[in-house]
């Protein structure tokens, strides 16, 4: 499965999400990408190509929520995740 991350630049995004998703099975199992990791593309271009967007919800982000509409227009599985503290 094809698995797109989605996240706010806002925050330590590297330790806090990256880090613990890249030591769990998710990434052992799945290809998953990174966005912040690879050279910038044009999301609207790509996100179709995916099976599942991930998303990191706990802060605020304009252009994820433009990465939200494509992928919903592009009928793409979305998944939320959120700190709970």
């Amino acid at each position: 499965m094809k698995i797109y991350i989605s996240h706010s630049s806002t925050y330590d995004y590297v330790n806090e999400l990256y880090n613990p998703l890249k030591a769990s099975a998710l990434c052992r199992e799945h290809e998953v990408y990174f966005s912040h990791d690879c050279e910038p593309v044009s999301t609207k271009n790509i996100i179709a190509s995916f099976n599942l967007v991930i998303v990191y919800v706990s802060f605020p982000a304009t252009g994820q929520g433009i990465e939200l509409s494509w992928a919903d227009y592009n009928i793409v599985p979305i998944l939320c995740i959120y700190k709970a503290d």
